[in-house]
């Protein structure tokens, strides 16, 4: 486990009007905390809109703010939703692309209710993406 140092951004996921994301404005984004002194992005969080985005659309955000971000930007990729399965996939997919770190929460909807049911969870995201 690492310790998150420096100042990490929660931002928003640009949108058209129609609900798309537009990718394109994520470099000038990216730029911009940079410019502005932080030293990473927390991405698809309740700040960014992960909640109402599909596992591809969260895939696809990732890569998109790992491939404008220098290597010492830390990109934190958040996982939480509805369901294990694509936390898993979400947790996974980060690693593979070698974000800084991922964060998870335990679905909202019928939730863990004992504290062996929330590690076995933490388990299993961790197993998915043990680096």
């Amino acid at each position: 486990m690492k310790k998150i140092n420096g100042y990490i951004a929660a931002p928003f996921t640009p949108m058209f009007e129609n609900g798309e994301i537009n990718f394109n404005l994520i470099s000038d984004y990216y730029k911009f905390l940079k410019r502005n002194g932080l030293d990473g992005a927390f991405i698809a969080g309740s700040s960014g809109e992960g909640a109402l985005l599909t596992v591809e659309e969260r895939i696809v955000l990732a890569e998109k703010w790992k491939e404008v971000s220098d290597d010492d930007f830390k990109i934190i990729v958040h996982t939480g939703g509805t369901n294990l399965k694509d936390q898993k996939v979400l947790a996974e997919h980060a690693q593979k692309i070698e974000t800084w770190g991922i964060a998870a929460m335990a679905p909202a909807f019928l939730p863990p209710t004992r504290i062996d049911e929330f590690i076995e969870f933490c388990k299993e995201i961790a197993i998915a993406a043990p680096e």
